[in-house]
C-alpha cells in the first residue's frame, strides 16, 4: 500500500510530465482497514503541507479517491484527478506497451513495440481510444468541476 500511496498522493507536480513525485515521510509498516483510515493516516503524517498555496493532491480514480478525499481535506488543500489510460499490445491487451492521458501526451515501450512489430496504425488508433475514454472518465469524475491548475505549483 505504501507504494500505492506514494503515486497517488504525491503532492508536487510539475506538468507536462506524466510521472511525478513527492517527498513521502516514512512511514512504519503500517496496516490499514480500508482506503479511507489510509488517507487519514497519511493526511496526518503530512501535515507540514497543509494550507500550502503550491501543493495540490492528485489521485487515481476509483480507488485513490477514498485515500486522497480524506488527505485534501485534512490539509486544506484541492484535489483532483488524473486518469492515465493503459495502451495493450494487440495480442494481448493487459501487456501494456504504454500509456496516455487524455491529451494523448504518454509513454511508451518503444524497444517493445520495436520487438512485436507493433503497426503505428495500431498505436494510433489506440491513442485515440483511450484518449476518448479517458476525456469521458474525466466528464463524469469530475463532473462541472474544471481541473486544478499545476503551471507554478
Amino acid at each position: 500500500l505504501r507504494a500505492v500511496l506514494y503515486l497517488v498522493l504525491c503532492i508536487s507536480l510539475h506538468l507536462p510530465s506524466i510521472i511525478f513525485s513527492c517527498p513521502l515521510p516514512p512511514l512504519p509498516n503500517m496496516r490499514f482497514r480500508n482506503r479511507v483510515d489510509a488517507g487519514n493516516r497519511l493526511a496526518e503524517a503530512l501535515h507540514e503541507y497543509q494550507h500550502d498555496p503550491d501543493a495540490i493532491v492528485i489521485a487515481l480514480p476509483r480507488g485513490g479517491v477514498p485515500v486522497a478525499y480524506p488527505v485534501a481535506k485534512y490539509l486544506g488543500l484541492p484535489l483532483d484527478i488524473v486518469v492515465p489510460r493503459k495502451i495493450g499490445a494487440p495480442s494481448n491487451e493487459e501487456y501494456a506497451i504504454g500509456a496516455i492521458m487524455e491529451d494523448k501526451a504518454g509513454y511508451f515501450d518503444e524497444d517493445v513495440i520495436r520487438q512485436l512489430r507493433i503497426p503505428r496504425e495500431y498505436i494510433d488508433m489506440q491513442i485515440e481510444k483511450q484518449a476518448t475514454e479517458a476525456q469521458r472518465r474525466l466528464r463524469v469524475y469530475r463532473g462541472s468541476r474544471g481541473p486544478q491548475h499545476f503551471e507554478g505549483k
